[in-house]
């Protein structure tokens, strides 16, 4: 398509790379080089690779890990990055993850098995979403990874899971909060829901290990 574009044509062995108007992509030097450098390469690879071709560059995402880090350590601030894998399970930018030392936040049993794969130390995983299957919770247990528990009975399974498999090690848990705000999302449980399900971890103290609350910013208001 070549309606919309910006002034920018650049031409290289007969390759024409066309820039939109607006929603500019913001690239890496690397990519940006490619991009506009060598655009035959593209084409060369997406001959050999196929099409849809996505290039990653594992690099970048290290360092904007280090940029990130180098933000909240100058405010003095605790914190634990987590690399959603859900955004891009390439298992080159999982690896680059964990080789920079952070954890990996993942939605399935096979995101949760790449990432093993790269090195990741179970205990710096993190579950979250609400569909996670038995199978799921059971290596999740097994791996002593955190666990996002998005529901009452998500958290009725998990007592079976840790009586039948870990009963001598408590679960690392999480508890997911929905904003007001957002009363029909399927993610996480209600203020009632919420306290419901804390005062049973408090009775359970030797099934459960309670790290804390996940939640979404969906704004700036206070509740």
């Amino acid at each position: 398509m070549q309606t919309h574009r910006s002034h920018r044509q650049d031409r290289t062995q007969g390759v024409q790379v066309f820039e939109p108007a607006s929603l500019r992509p913001i690239l890496a030097p690397a990519l940006e080089r490619l991009v506009h450098g060598a655009p035959q390469a593209l084409v060369d690879m997406t001959r050999q690779y196929g099409s849809p071709l996505n290039v990653v560059v594992p690099d970048t995402l290290a360092r904007n890990i280090d940029a990130f880090r180098a933000v909240l350590r100058r405010h003095d601030l605790r914190f634990e990055i987590l690399y959603g894998a859900k955004v891009n399970k390439s298992p080159a930018l999982v690896r680059a993850a964990v080789d920079a030392g952070i954890g990996v936040d993942v939605s399935s049993l096979y995101e949760m098995r790449d990432a093993l794969r790269a090195g990741i130390d179970p205990a710096r995983l993190c579950a979250t979403g609400p569909a996670k299957t038995r199978v799921f919770h059971m290596a999740l247990v097994a791996n002593a990874a955190l666990i996002s528990v998005d529901s009452s009975e998500e958290l009725a399974d998990l007592e079976t899971i840790v009586r039948e498999i870990e009963p001598d090690r408590p679960a690392r848990v999480l508890l997911r909060y929905r904003p007001e705000e957002a009363p029909a999302s399927r993610f996480g449980m209600n203020a009632s829901d919420l306290l419901a399900c804390m005062k049973r971890l408090a009775l359970q103290s030797n099934s459960f290990s309670f790290e804390g609350f996940h939640f979404h910013l969906g704004g700036y208001r206070y509740e």
